[in-house]
């Protein structure tokens, strides 16, 4: 049986090679594609800036870029703020939603318990401050 024990993890352990190496492989695909990916923004960029300066002049064409660089950053700065508003809002609503769990369980509980027991005397308070409803959320500063 040890025997067999041994031949699974020899087998186990060739097939995690394989994944390994494939992912480490692919991974190193996956950057040099973002590299070219970003060499080949760069370029179409120059061009069309190239481009441009040829129809309305250097000046005119770089201050045209410049203002699709400034337009493309106000969005993007739109986009995070959006995101991060949707972001705590959900956190509201998980806290909301644990807040509620916790109190059912707390009440479901309460009654199972020695009503002389200091553990009841703790679950009592633990719902008193669940209940009350706390300041101290999770903050992870967002």
């Amino acid at each position: 049986m040890g025997s067999l024990w041994r031949i699974a993890v020899a087998l186990a352990a060739a097939e995690a090679g394989l994944w390994r190496s494939h992912v480490a492989g692919r991974a190193e695909m996956m950057v040099a594609l973002a590299v070219f990916a970003v060499l080949a923004l760069g370029f179409g960029l120059a061009l069309g800036v190239v481009a441009l300066a040829a129809w309305i002049g250097l000046i005119a064409a770089l201050a045209v870029a410049l203002g699709v660089a400034i337009l493309g950053a106000l969005v993007m700065l739109i986009l995070l703020r959006l995101e991060a508003r949707n972001h705590a809002r959900e956190r509201a609503r998980q806290a909301a939603e644990r807040k509620r769990v916790i109190e059912t369980a707390l009440v479901l509980a309460l009654p199972g318990l020695k009503v002389g027991s200091a553990v009841a005397l703790g679950v009592a308070v633990l719902m008193l401050s669940l209940l009350t409803g706390g300041k101290g959320g999770d903050k992870d500063g967002a």
